[in-house]
């Protein structure tokens, strides 16, 4: 009798365990949701930033080459 009271404990112990379980991997879920979320947020704004900086990479070469021929063109008006 006293084994079986012994195995109920340690079967109640397992459940116990069991649940603990369970409801941290709901947590892990959640927070890999979150997390998930997090990162597709992030993308979204790197994506926008390098558009960005792409555009304004094209407007300073764009000026530098402008400015490069207008130094051409005075240099050879001068000469």
């Amino acid at each position: 009798m006293e084994m079986i009271a012994v195995l109920e404990k340690k079967i109640e112990k397992l459940i116990e365990l069991l649940h603990s379980l369970k409801e941290e991997s709901v947590l892990l879920k959640n927070e890999n949701a979150q997390l998930k979320e997090q990162i597709v947020r992030l993308e979204d704004s790197l994506l926008k930033e390098n558009k960005q900086f792409e555009q304004k990479l094209t407007v300073t070469e764009q000026a530098v080459s402008d400015l490069l021929k207008s130094i051409d063109e005075l240099i050879e008006s001068e000469g």
